[in-house]
């Protein structure tokens, strides 16, 4: 039509961005949004829709801690250990458990993990305790081997072919290795190179924080870390290995708060929530990076285990990205999806208040994925693209400018194109003189709500005829309807000066 310039919005696959002010959003991204990803769940194609829903497998004990192993039982077994208020439980499918060690947990500074045939449970104040895979017998940790056995420590990792035991509640600042195969030997005073080792005195002097997190990086790096500081214990520090301070400012803040996960380029990240929000150590380095600092939203910034604030993230092979989960001491839950290939962080909000996020890599199937959220009364999640969970969904695109700096426009004509197998989908426009005032608009002589989207490809155009400076577009959903869009096209219309009022 003479005087109408076309325009084309195209999904925001750089997510949410609050960084600039209203007039410079930075292309390719949202002011806002909920519940949506950058991606079609189903294909695996990079366009906006809903996200998964979530289908309950079933419950166990108020979880706090986990850890995926393997042990022979007729044939090797790949199982996920939880530790619970109840004590060590492990599946074999995601929804069918087994207590595998008896004694209860009683607080959630508590891991679990798997080394020669045996589950070892431990946590801050009490004995760590083991029991032989998959039926055997249940004790505390063994000193047959010699020495003393590690008491009060939270955190029990296997690496190296060791057990490493930290996070003492009464040495805090204190690693705990055992000889080299041989977990029932503690003894560090024989210093040959497949002997015991601590790091107190003579063996290398205290790590400068309190330990709260430990994490097998790679084959030959050990990662400690508190909510304030991060080291590495490279190789066997009784053959040559050596513990190096990676910041004495970034950490986990806790042990929950760090997953491995795969990279955009295939490599075995260790990825890691710090008071900076989101960070990464890249395979084959020792170096933290935020990820997209300018990006990360306020809320994952500035969180404190100390003043009560609970936190997990966990890795989604299926949909490549990282869940964060924090449940703050006061005000209301905060989740999000960073989608590693698009470098990009998603809100998402859960009925149910996110506890643990465990990764269990035979769970993922063509429609569901290896992360099993379990919430803090027990119950165990998984993302899932047919489930059929009510989510509430939109997303905001703009600002679209309808006229050059001194000018105001109007939006003549507006259809979607809804991707291939979309549900219906609402929308609506909010007109302002300025970008914020658009974004922020909700009087109805300022906004129009179109006839929902109902068409797969292209649907019919609507002629809105309202306006202003700027506007935005809303997509949203209504009854659960899980939709998926390409592209919204339209021609914007001239009328005249920007003018007050």
């Amino acid at each position: 039509m003479p005087g109408h310039r076309p325009f084309s919005l195209r999904f925001p696959l750089g997510g949410l961005d609050r960084r600039y002010a209203f007039q410079d959003q930075a292309p390719y991204t949202t002011p806002d949004c909920m519940n949506v990803w950058p991606l079609d769940v189903t294909s695996g194609r990079e366009r906006g829709g809903v996200r998964p829903g979530l289908t309950s497998l079933t419950t166990v004990a108020a979880p706090y801690g986990w850890t995926t192993g393997n042990y022979l039982d007729s044939g090797s077994k790949e199982a996920l250990f939880v530790t619970t208020s109840g004590g060590t439980y492990s599946t074999l499918n995601g929804s069918s458990w087994t207590l595998r060690v008896n004694t209860a947990v009683t607080t959630n500074l508590s891991s679990c993990a798997v080394y020669l045939g045996y589950v070892y449970q431990a946590q801050a104040g009490a004995k760590t305790r083991r029991k032989a895979l998959p039926s055997g017998s249940e004790s505390d940790l063994s000193n047959a081997g010699g020495g003393t056995a590690p008491e009060n420590c939270g955190i029990v990792v296997a690496h190296l072919d060791s057990l490493w035991l930290m996070a003492d509640s009464a040495n805090p600042q204190v690693i705990y290795k055992s000889a080299t195969g041989d977990p029932t030997n503690w003894d560090t005073a024989i210093a040959t190179v497949s002997g015991a080792w601590t790091n107190t005195g003579s063996e290398g002097g205290q790590i400068g924080h309190a330990i709260t997190a430990g994490l097998s990086h790679d084959s030959r790096t050990l990662l400690v870390g508190s909510a304030r500081a991060c080291y590495a214990v490279i190789g066997n520090p009784r053959n040559a290995g050596a513990t190096q301070r990676i910041s004495n400012r970034l950490g986990p803040l806790t042990h929950n708060a760090w997953c491995k996960g795969e990279g955009s380029d295939g490599g075995n990240n260790t990825y890691l929530m710090t008071v900076d929000g989101l960070c990464v150590i890249r395979q084959g380095s020792l170096t933290i990076e935020t990820l997209s600092k300018n990006k990360i939203p306020d809320e994952l910034q500035g969180i404190d285990p100390a003043d009560g604030d609970n936190i997990a993230i966990g890795f989604d092979g299926r949909w490549q990205g990282i869940h964060i989960a924090v449940n703050p001491n006061s005000g209301s839950d905060i989740n999000y999806f960073y989608h590693i290939p698009t470098d990009s962080y998603w809100p998402t909000s859960y009925a149910n208040t996110l506890q643990l996020l465990p990764t269990f890599t035979p769970a993922q199937t063509a429609t569901t994925s290896s992360i099993l959220p379990m919430t803090s009364s027990g119950g165990v999640y998984q993302f899932d693209s047919a489930s059929t969970e009510d989510i509430d969904s939109y997303i905001d695109l703009g600002p679209i400018r309808l006229a050059g700096p001194t000018g105001e426009g109007y939006i003549a004509s507006i259809f979607g194109v809804l991707a291939d197998g979309s549900e219906d989908c609402n929308w609506k426009l909010r007109f302002g003189k300025s970008c914020e005032e658009a974004f922020l608009q909700s009087a109805a002589a300022h906004t129009f709500t179109g006839r929902k989207w109902s068409r797969e490809a292209m649907n019919y155009s609507q002629n809105p005829r309202k306006g202003g400076y700027a506007a935005y577009l809303q997509i949203y959903d209504v009854a659960n309807e899980r939709w998926l869009i390409e592209e919204v096209c339209g021609e914007i219309g001239s009328r005249g000066m920007r003018r007050v009022g």
